[in-house]
């Protein structure tokens, strides 16, 4: 019970004389890795200010504008000519 036999010696023979190493990434790859981790990380930046208002415990009620507001703007463009575009906020402010 105590003898090995051949088969086994010749593969403990190759495994102690085998180089492995481990895989590394081409300079190809790494620029990659960085360009996609550099994007996601610019994406998420620019989201985050979008996003984070709706995580907050307490959110901004809807105002809108009242007529108050809405006379003195137009009262201060009295006398121009064209139009008005009031691209807004989206939670009713002037």
């Amino acid at each position: 019970m105590g003898e090995k036999c051949e088969f086994c010696e010749e593969i403990q023979r190759q495994h102690r004389e085998s180089t492995y190493k481990t895989p590394t990434l081409s300079k190809t790859g790494k620029i990659l890795l960085a360009l996609s981790g550099g994007t996601a990380l610019a994406l998420t930046t620019i989201c985050y200010s979008f996003v984070s208002p709706a995580f907050r415990k307490i959110t901004l009620p809807y105002v809108p504008a009242t007529p108050t507001q809405i006379n003195n703007i137009l009262k201060a463009l009295e006398g121009r000519s064209g139009k008005l575009i009031d691209l807004g906020s989206g939670d009713g402010r002037i």
